[in-house]
């Protein structure tokens, strides 16, 4: 097929046959940035990376046991490292054919720019709705969507 590798092909059939070549196209171009692997982000890394979309998982924090007992893609050996690290690591594994890293960064709104879409939780900051709001800001000042 016209812009995707036999590789591809083989790996995201399913998808192909759901919603087209373009779609597909479409989503391994994206790149999307989770913020806080918390909650539904959990569930929607493992979403997203199936379906061949980048990700950058971005979180300051440190995996503690609460993380550990409702994140599947964290061990009792990650506590006390860098919830962002080890997760984007067991992330990649369920898709080696896309790209997705790690950033430790803090809560500040900078490094939006190149994302297609910004998924942030509330907790990694610290449930402050007035800060989500001017993460929005600044998501739409650098034309990413905001989740």
């Amino acid at each position: 097929m016209a812009g995707i590798s036999d590789g591809e092909l083989a790996v995201y059939d399913r998808q192909l046959r759901l919603w087209g070549v373009q779609a597909q196209q479409k989503l391994l171009k994206s790149k999307v940035l989770i913020w806080g692997l918390e909650g539904s982000n959990v569930e929607a890394c493992k979403n997203l990376v199936l379906a061949g979309v980048s990700l950058v998982i971005r979180d300051h924090r440190k995996v503690s046991a609460a993380d550990v007992s409702f994140n599947y893609f964290l061990r009792k050996e990650d506590l006390g490292q860098s919830l962002a690290e080890c997760g984007a690591r067991r992330v990649q594994e369920l898709n080696p054919m896309c790209g997705v890293s790690a950033s430790t960064s803090g809560p500040e709104e900078d490094g939006l720019s190149g994302f297609d879409l910004v998924i942030v939780g509330l907790r990694v900051l610290g449930m402050d709705v007035s800060r989500a709001s001017a993460i929005d800001a600044a998501c739409r000042k650098a034309s990413a969507r905001f989740s």
